[in-house]
Parts: C-alpha cells; structure tokens; sequence
C-alpha cells in the first residue's frame, strides 16, 4: 500500500516537513547537562529523596 509508511506517523503531521520535525524530536533522546545525571547507581539512590 503507497501509504503504509505514513501510519506510523500521528495524524497531525500533514506535510513533509512536519514528518521530518517530528522524527528528529522522536529520534533524538533528551540530553541532560551532565551534573544533573549521576554517574552510578549508588549516588542515584543517595539522591532519591525518600
């Protein structure tokens, strides 16, 4: 079907250019400055607040 590949796209996305907005956002993971990630799991539960 020659519009297969368009379904896995939400339907607000009308034009190819919002196609391409959206899969970089969807592509691209969140970065976080590197002082707020801890850097292993123990300092990850010593700043979980309980």
């Amino acid at each position: 079907h020659a519009n297969a590949a368009g379904a896995a796209l939400p339907k607000s996305v009308q034009r190819v250019a919002d196609a391409v907005d959206y899969l970089k956002t969807a592509l691209n993971p969140i970065t976080h400055a590197q002082e707020n990630v801890p850097d292993n799991l123990e300092s990850l539960f010593e700043s979980a607040k309980i």
